[in-house]
């Protein structure tokens, strides 16, 4: 079935509140499974001050700690024993976008294919949080706050707003993110998952800032769970430094100014502020490898410890038209890393407009057979090295 029929087939049928899902037509199944995440004697601090505040705040968000995942497989086997975990994007409210990769990828590879969601996206936040009736009010005050925003969307609104207000959140978000991930894939490697056999390889599959989360997870690669694990990055893999998150589908031009210049400049002694985050930082090995990913300098001085030996367990596509994942930065960023660019990276074009937040748009007719044919020529190329 080609991509863009898949894809509205799978939009139509799709529902988080339905255990399990027998897609029409297709060899795939869905199913839900709920799982309970439990962060709070990492992020809760004593000290006062407002970013503090915030991040306590985000402690009683009942949506970030109990959710569903869905996982797609095949629907001839009943028991797998390699598992992909896909991973999205910044500011993703909607799974739309990744049903018909992850229904692509479980075919063609064997694997159940695990969305997972970051921490405070997807399902793991409230709905108000997307509802222009809930932000419209917001748009307006950051606007009389700060002077010539650019893309700011109703779209990316509460996000920039959070942002702003505590920049510390875009790190505990993907430490909790992480620790969630790390605790499902030591379930599924000793067999406490029902969907796995005891051993399973689990792969990744990471677009964007899921990419940036995959490769602190393989560089820390805590108790050797990613020996053996392989990752296909897809638009992604630049070191912080060289990425540019101004976007009307991410955040507004504040945000992104307050965040880069939060995690480039005096970053150590920000983190002072909370003594919690310090000690993860400093003395984790997940703290380290997100320090390292910061700047292809700090990549540099880790190669030897954290990345080089990564080589071989890594592929990637860039998109020569990403503007927020730039090409030049992902080659500069795995250069930094000591990686053969040419043999692990494959920059990209598309015969057509293309986004980041969108490489294969939906709804033109008059593009639909090259928009199929993008995709089913990227996606082979992550199944047959996920396979």
């Amino acid at each position: 079935m080609e991509f863009t029929q898949q894809y509205y087939r799978l939009k139509n049928c799709f529902h988080l509140g339905k255990e399990t899902i027998d897609v029409e037509g297709g060899r795939v199944s869905i199913m839900k499974f709920p799982f309970f995440s439990s962060l709070e004697k990492y992020f809760t601090s004593q000290k006062p001050g407002p970013q503090n505040s915030f991040l306590n705040a985000d402690l009683f968000i009942n949506e970030n700690r109990q959710f569903m995942y869905p996982v797609f497989m095949k629907s001839s086997l009943k028991k797998f024993n390699k598992a992909i975990i896909l991973l999205h994007g910044l500011n993703e409210r909607s799974w739309d976008k990744y049903l018909s990769w992850a229904s692509y990828l479980a075919e063609h590879t064997d694997s159940a294919v695990i969305l997972f969601p970051i921490s405070f996206h997807m399902n793991r936040s409230p709905d108000s949080w997307s509802s222009p009736r809930s932000v419209v009010s917001l748009i307006k005050l950051r606007k009389q706050r700060f002077n010539s925003l650019d893309k700011l969307t109703v779209a990316n609104i509460t996000l920039s707003e959070r942002l702003t207000q505590a920049p510390s959140r875009f790190f505990t978000s993907g430490y909790q993110s992480a620790k969630d991930i790390l605790r499902l894939v030591e379930e599924i490697q000793k067999g406490k998952h029902p969907l796995f056999s005891t051993g399973t390889q689990v792969n990744f599959f990471a677009y964007s800032i899921g990419a940036f989360l995959s490769q602190i997870l393989f560089a820390a690669n805590p108790k050797n769970l990613f020996s053996a694990s392989k990752l296909f990055i897809f638009c992604g893999g630049p070191a912080f430094s060289e990425m540019y998150g101004t976007s009307k589908f991410i955040m507004d031009s504040k945000a992104f100014e307050v965040l880069y210049s939060y995690y480039t400049g005096d970053y150590e002694n920000k983190l002072k502020q909370s003594s919690r985050l310090a000690r993860i930082v400093d003395f984790s090995y997940l703290g380290k490898a997100f320090k390292a990913m910061l700047s292809t300098e700090n990549i540099k001085d880790s190669a030897k410890q954290m990345f080089l030996h990564l080589e071989n367990q890594v592929q990637a596509i860039a998109l020569n038209n990403d503007r927020v994942m730039p090409a030049s930065g992902i080659l500069k960023t795995f250069k930094a890393a000591g990686w053969n660019c040419k043999q692990i990276v494959k920059v990209m074009d598309l015969p057509y407009d293309y986004t980041h937040e969108n490489p294969f748009p939906v709804g033109n007719q008059k593009i639909i057979t090259s928009v199929d044919e993008a995709f089913d020529n990227i996606f082979s190329k992550a199944a047959a090295f996920l396979r």
